[in-house]
C-alpha cells in the first residue's frame, strides 16, 4: 500500500504470493510485532510524504480513490485486525490490554 501510496505501479498477485513466506517471517509474537510496527512505520511514512494526495489510485478490490483515502482504509484496516487479535485473546482467557505503548 506504501508503495502505491507514493506512485509506485504495484503487482497485487505478487504481493500476495509473497503472504506464506511473510507468516514464516512472523513465528513468534515478538517478530510479529516488529513486522507490524515497521509495516506501520513505512505506511505513516508514505502518507506523510505523499507528493499528490489526490493522485488516483486504483485499490487491490478495484475501486479508484485518492492516494489519501486509500492511505486512510489501509491505516483503518489494521484496527479491524486489532479487533480480531483481541477478539481471539479474550476467547482463550487473556482480558490484558497488549496495545498500548
Amino acid at each position: 500500500a506504501a508503495r502505491m501510496i507514493n506512485g509506485e505501479d504495484v503487482n497485487w498477485d505478487e504481493m500476495w504470493a509473497s503472504v506464506p513466506t511473510i507468516s514464516e517471517q512472523v513465528s513468534t509474537p515478538e517478530a510479529g510485532s516488529a513486522r507490524i510496527k515497521a509495516s506501520a512505520e513505512v505506511l505513516a511514512k508514505a502518507i506523510e510524504n505523499c507528493e499528490d494526495p489526490g493522485r488516483v489510485v486504483t485499490a487491490p478490490w478495484g475501486h479508484q480513490m485518492p492516494a489519501i483515502i486509500f492511505g486512510n482504509i489501509v491505516a483503518s484496516h489494521m484496527w479491524y485486525h486489532d479487533g480480531q487479535l483481541n477478539y481471539i485473546q479474550t476467547i482463550d482467557g487473556d482480558d490484558q490490554i497488549h496495545w498500548q505503548m
